[in-house]
């Protein structure tokens, strides 16, 4: 709806959509990262090991968003998908 209203190119409004939650997960990701860091655990010491983990983020940050992306192609309404969600979490407890 904001793509329309906006009269944006698609590819550019999803491009920079994409980017936007790309990086945003990064950053949530590398904090949780140095944390792991600060704790100074056995087997993540090395630059290496620090290196290793960071491309591990980052490739999971690029499978997961296009993955949501398309489940939330599921939904026509945002409130249909809340309450799945609402739903999921009281089936899950």
């Amino acid at each position: 709806l904001l793509q329309q209203i906006s009269g944006a190119n698609r590819f550019v409004y999803w491009f920079t959509s994409f980017a936007i939650d790309f990086l945003i997960l990064l950053i949530i990701s590398y904090l949780i990262l140095g944390g792991i860091v600060i704790d100074q655990r056995a087997y993540f010491r090395t630059g290496e090991q620090i290196g290793t983990l960071m491309v591990v983020f980052a490739f999971y940050a690029f499978a997961t968003i296009p993955f949501i992306y398309a489940f939330s192609f599921i939904f026509e309404k945002h409130a249909a998908a809340e309450m799945m969600v609402k739903t999921t979490a009281l089936i899950c407890e």
